[in-house]
């Protein structure tokens, strides 16, 4: 059995331990609570900021003089990094607070089967139905509209689409991929409501993310039939199948499998 050999001492890396970069937080901390006893400094935010600005000095100094330069400065841009991740998270954190600690003391059962009809901006009560209805009415209408016409573009596109038609088809729907959905309201609003005169709805808001979904359809689906095997397709042509029997019988079932 091969003896492992043991770097020599002078090559062996050494590294902060958890319990040093500890001890440095601890002294960062009561150096600033010293220092806010002295000066008669006030406010946590201000603690919180130069006990911080105090850690990142300590615990830089004490890497550089224990690992070297190079692990010093990976361990600041390490810190920062972090840093800059919980600072940015303290918004959503903030905003989720806020809402759960406001929102659940509303939260009942009948806040589920009552609506904001006759409810007024400063009165207690309502709930909402109205809200959920809404959504599932407009997701039912834009499903039944974008679903439908996306196959049936995606079909289109991959097993029939060889002439400029699949290219304006195919140029359409990247457009539309990145199209904000602020754009897809004002056009309904200006054909449906303005030009139309149909008035607010959910039928015009199911319009409106229809037009959202409809390209993610579009492309779904035309991924999924480009992986059925064109064995598939020349087998059933083989035995003269028609084209549009072959796609409603072979490949839409094995895209869907």
């Amino acid at each position: 059995m091969a003896a492992t050999l043991a770097p020599p001492a002078a090559l062996q890396r050494r590294t902060l331990t958890r319990l040093q970069v500890g001890i440095v937080g601890a002294a960062a901390i009561g150096v600033t609570a010293v220092l806010f006893t002295v000066a008669q400094f006030q406010g946590v935010l201000d603690f919180i900021l130069v006990a911080y600005l105090l850690y990142l000095v300590g615990q830089t100094g004490v890497s550089y003089a224990v690992e070297g330069a190079r692990s010093a400065k990976n361990r600041l841009a390490l810190t920062l990094l972090i840093s800059a991740l919980f600072l940015a998270l303290v918004p959503l954190v903030a905003v989720l607070w806020y809402t759960l600690q406001r929102g659940l003391q509303a939260i009942s059962p009948g806040f589920f089967s009552h609506s904001m009809s006759g409810v007024g901006p400063l009165d207690s009560g309502g709930g909402a139905y109205h809200a959920i209805i809404g959504t599932l009415e407009q997701v039912l209408i834009a499903s039944i509209i974008s679903i439908p016409v996306g196959l049936l573009a995606a079909v289109y596109i991959v097993e029939y689409g060889r002439g400029r038609l699949a290219y304006w088809i195919r140029f359409f729907v990247d457009v539309m991929v990145g199209l904000p959905s602020i754009v897809a309201g004002l056009f309904i609003f200006a054909f449906w409501v303005l030009a139309l005169h149909k008035g607010f709805s959910g039928f015009a808001a199911g319009m409106a993310l229809a037009i959202l979904m409809m390209p993610i359809v579009v492309r779904a689906s035309e991924e999924m039939l480009k992986l059925v095997p064109d064995d598939l397709r020349e087998a059933s042509y083989a035995l003269g199948i028609p084209r549009w029997r072959t796609i409603v019988s072979v490949v839409l079932p094995s895209a869907s499998a």
